[in-house]
């Protein structure tokens, strides 16, 4: 029994102690990120700081590559400009805080509660979020490449005029998210809810929605040339002035949505639902490729014929 208490009073003071220099080197980078003497700037490159309550901490700057905070609590911690490569953040809460222009290479965000977080301006790349918490985050400007968001809680975050590649948000939840002005590339929204959603003037280049809850989301202005929607639920969308071009809609469900002045050529609206799809000319659907499994805005089945009246909305009774 002595020799266990003896081990438990050595950890316990060897706890203490690095307490007592992480704080210590804390407050002497808080002094140089003030510029006040003797100040230097923090780093804890591959140190672990697993399960601590750490709320509040300010690392703005520092060197954190290879750290570990699993679980710990960092609500409101300021990470702004640090260097975060490798970091790994799985389970750790993290509400409220500040990445703003932090480069995040390769780091685990798995599990984490992001909620109000900000990563505006971040470079994020190969960074995994699985399952974290991102409601209402701002990612405003963020550069996100080979990211994972799956199953990923995105409710009311924020993307304005971010740049998203080679990412994957298969299976989140996006409801009111809003990627207005944003440029995506190559990635993958299959099965992901998000009714609605804002996509006003993204342009989303050769990105999979298929199986993608969409009703009432607004893609106006957006250019969604050569993606995919199959099997998507697009009721109502605003499609107004959007590009089209080789677009694939294949049982696509865009009943009652607007097209007013959208640019369909070549677009694919086989197997697609347009009952009742509002604001289409002659001209735009003749421009679209169409066939007997499509169900033109009339509710009658196509190929759509100029001179047919298919592209004139069945009104409701």
């Amino acid at each position: 029994m002595g020799r266990t208490n003896t081990v438990s009073l050595d950890l316990l003071s060897n706890q203490a102690v690095q307490t007592r220099t992480f704080r210590a080197a804390v407050a002497s980078h808080e002094d140089w990120l003030a510029g006040r003497a003797g100040g230097t700037r923090a780093d804890f490159s591959g140190q672990v700081f697993s399960d601590l309550t750490l709320d509040g901490l300010n690392l703005r700057k520092a060197n954190l590559a290879g750290v570990v905070f699993v679980q710990a609590k960092l609500a409101g911690a300021n990470f702004a400009g640090a260097i975060l490569d490798d970091a790994d953040f799985r389970g750790a809460i993290l509400t409220g805080a500040d990445f703003e222009g932090a480069q995040i290479h390769g780091a685990k965000f798995d599990g984490a509660f992001l909620t109000s977080a900000n990563f505006t301006e971040a470079s994020i790349w190969d960074t995994r979020f699985r399952k974290a918490q991102l409601s209402e985050a701002r990612l405003l400007e963020t550069e996100i490449v080979r990211c994972d968001f799956v199953e990923v809680n995105l409710r009311s975050a924020s993307f304005h005029q971010a740049r998203i590649t080679e990412s994957s948000f298969q299976e989140a939840d996006l409801g009111a998210a809003i990627f207005y002005n944003v440029k995506l590339q190559f990635s993958r929204f299959c099965n992901v809810t998000a009714a609605p959603v804002n996509f006003s003037n993204a342009r989303i280049e050769r990105c999979d929605f298929s199986n993608a809850a969409l009703d009432e989301s607004k893609f106006f202005r957006a250019d969604l040339g050569r993606s995919q929607f199959n099997r998507a639920k697009m009721r109502n969308c605003d499609m107004r002035e959007s590009t089209l071009t080789g677009t694939d809609f294949d049982a696509a469900i865009l009943s009652g949505a607007r097209f007013a002045n959208a640019k369909l050529y070549t677009a694919d609206l086989r197997g697609a639902n347009l009952k009742s799809a509002r604001e289409f000319t002659s001209e735009q659907l003749a421009q679209a490729r169409t066939s007997d499994t499509t169900t033109l805005p009339n509710g009658k089945p196509g190929p759509y014929m100029k001179g047919s009246g298919g592209e004139k909305p069945l009104l409701a009774r």
